[in-house]
This record gives C-alpha cells, structure tokens and sequence, in this order.
C-alpha cells in the first residue's frame, strides 16, 4: 500500500508536467492553426477583391465602349437622316421645277377655232426649246432624278430630235401624221414623267 502511494506521489509531478505541455501545444496548435485560418482567409480576401476590382475594371470599360458605340451609331442615324431630308427637299424642287417645265411647253388655245392639230404645230415649233429646256433641267435637277424619269426624258429629247425640223423640211410647212403623234407623244410622256416624279415623293424612300 505504501508502496502504491509512493509511486503516485512520485509520478504525479511528471504527470503534471505532461499535462502542462499538452495544454500549452493544444494552445500553441490552436494560435498556429488560427493564423494559418486568418492568414488564409486574408489571403483569400485579397485575391477576391482584386478578382473585383478587375471585374469591376473589366466591366467599366465594357461599357464606356458600348456608350461609344451607342453615340457613334446614333450620330451615324443622325447624319443619315440629315442626308436623307437633304435628298428629299431636292426631289421636291426637282418636282416643282419640273411640273413649271411642263406647263410652260403645253399648247394653249389662241383662237376659237384651236384644234388638236393646231396644238400639234405649236409643240412641234417649240421643239428646239422643249429640247434645251429638259437638258438644262437635266444639269439642274439630275442629282434627284430617279432613273424611271431620267430615261424618260431621255425619250423626250429623242422625240424632240426626230421631229424639230419637221416644218423646216416641208415647203408647205405642215406636219405629217408621224409628226403630228410624235407631238402628242411628247407632252404625253411630260406628263408621265411629273406623274412618276409626285408618286416618288409621296412613296418616298431614300436611293440605294
């Protein structure tokens, strides 16, 4: 029994002691794992807001870019439609000069007995002028002409060169049938022309 206590009391002290050095490396191991833990998230922290920053960086310029391209498409519409207005307002005066031409050129009735062959050698006089008239208006206006008008009045300078000596020619000084159509055939084609120019502009769309 003595024996026994004896042993105890001389072991108690070791055990103590490794007691005291267990608690100690338990609170040494617990600070070095917090560290590393704090350390790690830190770290952690770190990379996340840098990974942030970029993004935000990445994201900024983004969209500084499609602000850009958002301007530089609307000043594009913008300079479009201007063109666009600008074309159009000269169709308009193309239209309205043209309309002028043609009412000037067409036969009045001078007379009471003025008939339709009557018109037909006023327009045949008047052919040299009709003729310089539509090339002047052609200089003038050919930026707004669409090309349905612009070969048609190529066929009425055609007409007008066909037949502007016609009178010149005959001793007597009176058309023939053919001369006589051709004139007809020209205010007839005037008038398609004004006709194609006003459904233009009131179906407007830009050229291609």
């Amino acid at each position: 029994m003595n024996s026994a206590l004896e042993f105890v009391s001389q072991n108690i002290g070791v055990i103590g002691g490794w007691t005291a050095v267990f608690t100690v490396f338990c609170g040494i191991t617990a600070w070095v794992a917090n560290f590393v833990a704090n350390r790690s998230m830190e770290k952690h922290k770190s990379t996340l807001n840098s990974d942030l920053e970029t993004h935000k960086s990445s994201l900024s310029q983004k969209t500084e870019a499609l602000k850009s391209e958002l301007n530089q498409s609307a000043e594009r519409l913008k300079l479009d439609l201007k063109k666009q207005e600008i074309i159009f307002n000269k169709e308009i005066d193309c239209f309205s000069a043209f309309a002028k031409l043609r009412r000037s050129v067409f036969p009045k009735a001078n007379y009471p007995d003025y008939d339709s062959y009557d018109a037909s050698v006023d327009i045949n006089d008047n052919l040299f002028k009709i003729e310089q008239l539509i090339e002047d208006f052609e200089i003038s206006h050919g930026v707004a002409l669409r090309e349905d008008a612009r070969i048609m009045l190529e066929s009425c300078k055609q007409i007008c060169s066909n037949y502007k000596f016609e009178r010149f020619d005959n001793p007597e000084r009176t058309l023939s049938k053919q001369a006589e159509e051709g004139a007809f055939e020209l205010m007839r084609k005037l008038t398609e022309v004004e006709s194609a120019m006003h459904r233009s502009i009131k179906t407007w769309d830009a050229p291609k």
